[in-house]
C-alpha cells in the first residue's frame, strides 16, 4: 500500500478530494488483501467489470492474490460492456487496482452511473457487513 507524500500532495496542488479518493484506494487494497480471497476477487471482476471469464477448460485459475491473473492488465480494454464498475482508466491496470478504484468509489459514495453499478456495490456491502461480523 502506497500512498503519494510532500511531492503528489504539496501545498500548490493539495486537494482533500483528492487525498480522499487515494486513502479510500489504498483501503481498498487493504480490504482485498484481508477479507477476499483470489476466486472471489477475480468473481467480482468477472461479474462487475467487464473482465472476461474463465473457460471451463482453461487450466490458469487464480491460486492466491498474488497471481499473474489478478495482476496483469485487462486482456479486452476496448469491449467495456454496459453495467461495468470501471471507474477509471488506471483500474484497467489489473484486478487489484479495478477493486480498489470501485471500492474507493463505493466509500466516497461517488457513483458517476449509479444505475450501472448498484451490482458491484450491493455485493461491496454484503462484504463489508461480513467483515464486520468476523
Amino acid at each position: 500500500l502506497s500512498i503519494g507524500g510532500k511531492k503528489t500532495y504539496s501545498k500548490k496542488t493539495f486537494d482533500n478530494d483528492e487525498l480522499i479518493k487515494t486513502i479510500s484506494h489504498e483501503l481498498g487494497h487493504a480490504f482485498a488483501l484481508k477479507h477476499l480471497n483470489a476466486h472471489d476477487l477475480l468473481l467480482a471482476a468477472t461479474d462487475f467489470g467487464g473482465w472476461p471469464k474463465l473457460q471451463a477448460n482453461q487450466t490458469i485459475k487464480p491460486v492466491d492474490l498474488f497471481s499473474p491473473l489478478l495482476l496483469s492488465p485487462r486482456p479486452d480494454k476496448a469491449q467495456r460492456v454496459v453495467g461495468d464498475c470501471q471507474p477509471s482508466v488506471y483500474g484497467e491496470k489489473n484486478i487489484h487496482e479495478w477493486f480498489a478504484e470501485c471500492f474507493a468509489e463505493h466509500v466516497n459514495k461517488n457513483f458517476k452511473h449509479e444505475n450501472q453499478k448498484i451490482g458491484f456495490h450491493l455485493w461491496l456491502k454484503d462484504e463489508i457487513t461480513k467483515a464486520i461480523q468476523l
